[in-house]
């Protein structure tokens, strides 16, 4: 049911013709088949695009049936679906899997349809206990998920300091000149190395605190086509302008915690780095 719901004769949703038609020419049919589509695929126009593809498999030889299935019985994400489960005629269903009524496994759409349509089969299965865990659960119990979700806080943060203040620049933009200030005389691609960006992020870095007159490149000595790059006056006063605002963001961000677990973190953080870089392939 692609699109505005146009049903399943629509354009968009009549792939299900073709799947068909490659079923028809196969020498030796599959015993099961197992179609997935959104829960209105059992609603939409009174129940008819289910109906179309109900006679059409039980035509072809097949007992069918559908259920509906919502993903946050397993993870926390609300996502429904229909599930079409077709068995050949002839192929015996284990007595466990079938019943002779609707159970959990079907809503108001899918129970009506069940007790018109022939060659129907009643799936039915247990259902599973309630799901206690979160998504919040999950992120906590992972620590690439504890850094990413933290690394995303902080940057959101310091961009909406950075923009209250009225500074002119970036973070992002802000770190880059600070290296700079700090390494006189650096060259791109050791700024590429320190800070992990690509080429093209940071030549684009640089192009902008170049036309801010923050930092400018002079020609290195041998005559190659390698800039040294320094930071200009201008530049360095940006710097030791935004610096306290640097030093109360990062007091803010550690309240509480004490040195010794500041100590401990970025140890361990240091760690995880070495972990990870030694095994990642980076364009820089």
């Amino acid at each position: 049911l692609a699109g505005s719901l146009g049903g399943i004769h629509a354009s968009r949703s009549g792939l299900v013709w073709e799947w068909l038609r490659v079923l028809d020419e196969m020498e030796e049919k599959p015993r099961i088949l197992a179609l997935e589509n959104v829960t209105g695929l059992l609603s939409t126009n009174g129940g008819d695009n289910y109906r179309a593809l109900h006679v059409a498999l039980v035509e072809r030889g097949y007992d069918c049936g559908a259920i509906v299935l919502n993903a946050s019985y397993f993870v926390p994400q609300s996502r429904p679906r229909v599930f079409v489960i077709a068995v050949q005629h002839e192929y015996e269903i284990p007595a466990y899997l079938t019943g002779d009524a609707p159970c959990w496994l079907h809503n108001k759409a899918a129970s009506d349809l069940g007790r018109s349509l022939p060659g129907w089969i009643w799936w039915q299965a247990e259902k599973p206990p309630r799901r206690h865990s979160t998504l919040k659960d999950i992120i906590e119990e992972r620590i690439g998920s504890i850094i990413y979700v933290v690394g995303t806080l902080i940057r959101g943060l310091s961009s909406q300091t950075f923009s209250d203040r009225n500074f002119g620049i970036t973070p992002e933009q802000y770190l880059i000149l600070l290296f700079i200030v700090e390494n006189e005389g650096v060259y791109q691609r050791q700024i590429c190395e320190i800070t992990l960006k690509d080429r093209a992020n940071v030549a684009r870095l640089i192009e902008i605190l170049l036309k801010k007159d923050l930092i400018e490149k002079f020609s290195d000595s041998n005559g190659r086509r390698i800039y040294k790059i320094h930071a200009t006056q201008k530049g360095k006063d940006l710097i030791k302008k935004i610096e306290p605002m640097d030093t109360e963001l990062r007091s803010f961000i550690t309240r509480g915690i004490s040195s010794e677990d500041l100590e401990i973190t970025k140890r361990t953080l240091e760690k995880i780095k070495a972990n990870v870089i030694d095994n990642i392939k980076l364009q820089i």
